[in-house]
């Protein structure tokens, strides 16, 4: 667990369970996120869209991601003491066994099998990937002084439209 709220709620670190798991989780839902705090009075809402890149602007809580991300760091912080024999034998941050079994045998390059998100896992949507308007794209250009850059970058769009055809191939 995040050592300031097993500190708070009075628990050692080896005494985790998975309430306090679901507690710090609970938490994280509900908090500001401290990184996110708008110190210009004229910035744009948290959460509303920037209308000239069509990207939205982050929400002031933490993201799914992060949530997962730190239960994915404590999950590990645990299994590396579990596994030098230190601290308690059950993780306080339940697995996916069935995420775990269906990606255990399978080709790199196959289809991923779908399966269930562990328990206090959130869940992220798929986005797709923004175009860029051609009024950028033009203006792109023109930033560029180097004929190698102009040259570069439609090649490098072209490999990444080539790579998300192929990603969602192997999604569906």
């Amino acid at each position: 667990m995040q050592r300031r709220l097993l500190w708070f709620l009075g628990i050692p670190w080896d005494r985790a369970t998975e309430a306090e798991a679901s507690a710090l989780v609970g938490w994280l839902r509900v908090a500001p996120n401290p990184q996110r705090r708008r110190r210009n009075p004229d910035s744009p809402r948290p959460g509303s869209v920037n209308p000239r890149t069509g990207k939205p602007y982050l929400k002031a809580g933490y993201a799914p991601r992060t949530i997962n991300h730190c239960l994915t760091v404590i999950c590990s912080f645990y299994a590396y003491h579990r596994h030098y024999n230190r601290g308690p034998l059950v993780n306080p941050v339940p697995e996916a066994v069935a995420q775990r079994r269906a990606l255990a045998h399978r080709a790199p390059d196959g289809e991923v099998p779908p399966f269930q998100r562990a328990r206090l896992r959130q869940r992220v949507r798929q986005t797709d990937p923004r175009s860029i308007p051609d009024a950028m794209w033009d203006e792109l250009f023109e930033a560029m002084t180097c004929d190698r850059d102009r040259a570069a970058v439609p090649a490098l769009r072209l490999q990444r439209v080539q790579g998300q055809r192929t990603a969602r191939r192997h999604s569906r």
